[in-house]
């Protein structure tokens, strides 16, 4: 049964009830282990992610146009994403996401 599970994608019901359950730092733990399958988002996900932290900036940016000083927008929460941490990615991440980037492709039928 873990097999099968294992190899479920991300975004199916069972891991995404998984990944639900699990605290900012172990899913930080998961998303370093390649292969693990639990840590990582669906493309969906982050475009979606993407599209609130553009409309989070929007809002923002009208808000400060008309006269108003609105807090800065914050990033929407990722899996495995600290927000505190900022800087260029470190070599480990590079690869981690080139490998993630390979699966990917791969998945969707080369290219």
């Amino acid at each position: 049964m873990a097999v099968l599970i294992d190899h479920l994608p991300a975004e199916s019901a069972i891991k995404t009830v998984l990944r639900d359950q699990l605290g900012p730092r172990q899913q930080a733990e998961l998303a370093k282990r390649v292969g693990a399958g639990h840590g990582s988002w669906s493309h969906v996900e982050m475009l979606l992610a993407a599209v609130y932290d553009q409309l989070s900036w929007v809002l923002y940016v009208t808000a400060a146009a008309a006269g108003a000083k609105p807090a800065k927008p914050v990033p929407y929460p990722r899996p495995g994403v600290d927000a505190a941490t900022k800087g260029p990615l470190s070599d480990e991440q590079i690869q981690m996401l080139e490998q993630s980037r390979a699966r990917n492709r791969e998945a969707a039928g080369g290219d």
